[in-house]
């Protein structure tokens, strides 16, 4: 067996020349070497040497970028944007060596990076660092996994993050990191009926990301990611208004008034000025109807 090993690992079959690591050395060897490169890719006025026939070789993104007929066909630099330079940079590497490092990597360069695997069609590369972040999820980091996740619709991803949301659902709710969720991923992570916590801590958790993200400070505009996107500072004030009334229902609509107690609606719901007089009473009137089954929540069975 031993012999048979030997064979398989570091010797060719007979008459079969096998020199391949001679070529990865090789090509590795251009990385980021300003030698035969004639392209160079501008990220945050970072200059990165490249060679379009590697980067359209590995790449059905660059083959189109560099050889496709589009505008950047025709130039030596061609900016990237909406991403870091640690991560292009570790891309690249990828590209000309096969091989890239997660080993101590701060989670929002690894988030970057499954971005550009994705959008770069590195598919091997992009399920091998969803399956590291995999393996990473934190109270403090599933948050931004899940965003991301969603994202890129990486259901394997997404279901992992879903699982472990469900069942660190209490603490993710005080975590400073729900501050952060996306709107999107915190209407879809709340509304589950396998988040399972009691629904005043749930609510307490909503009126403070409302307060972070749509209330923000008077007379600021609306985060980007709560917001339109619209950045017209000409905006009309009641568009804009209009926008945080909208952002705040779509917030709170995951709360499940009726599964509050009486006391909790009439005082801390009431006082917090959220929610309308009228849906705290048809919460109430839900709560004491004989013929309503109440939404509850609780960890769904497989």
């Amino acid at each position: 067996m031993s012999s048979h090993h030997h064979h398989l690992g570091t010797q060719p079959p007979l008459g079969e020349i096998d020199h391949v690591h001679h070529l990865s050395e090789h090509i590795g060897a251009l990385y980021l070497n300003d030698e035969y490169s004639d392209v160079v890719l501008l990220v945050e006025g970072h200059r990165f040497h490249g060679h379009k026939a590697i980067l359209a070789a590995r790449s059905e993104y660059f083959r189109a970028l560099l050889f496709g007929g589009m505008r950047e066909s025709q130039q030596t630099e061609i900016e990237l944007k909406g991403t870091s330079v640690f991560a292009v940079k570790a891309l690249l590497k990828y590209i000309y060596t096969g091989h890239m490092s997660l080993v101590n990597q701060k989670e929002d360069v690894m988030l970057d990076m499954l971005g550009l695997a994705h959008q770069y069609g590195f598919v091997d590369l992009e399920t091998s660092i969803s399956e590291h972040l995999r393996d990473s999820l934190q109270i403090r980091n599933v948050g931004a996994i899940y965003d991301a996740a969603r994202l890129y619709q990486l259901d394997a991803l997404t279901q992992m993050c879903g699982a472990f949301l469900d069942k660190h659902a209490e603490a993710i709710l005080e975590h400073p990191s729900f501050m952060t969720l996306s709107p999107v991923a915190l209407k879809e992570i709340c509304s589950r009926d396998s988040f399972c916590a009691p629904e005043v801590q749930i609510f307490r958790a909503v009126c403070r990301w409302v307060r972070h993200n749509v209330d923000y400070r008077s007379g600021d505009s609306l985060p980007e990611s709560v917001g339109s996107g619209c950045e017209d500072k000409s905006e009309d004030d009641s568009d804009e208004e209009e926008a945080r009334e909208l952002a705040k229902k779509e917030a709170l609509s995951v709360v499940r008034l009726p599964l509050l107690s009486l006391s909790e609606l009439l005082k801390e719901v009431r006082q917090s000025g959220l929610i309308s007089p009228d849906a705290i009473l048809d919460a109430i009137e839900e709560q004491t109807g004989k013929d309503t089954d109440l939404k509850y929540r609780g960890h769904l069975s497989k």
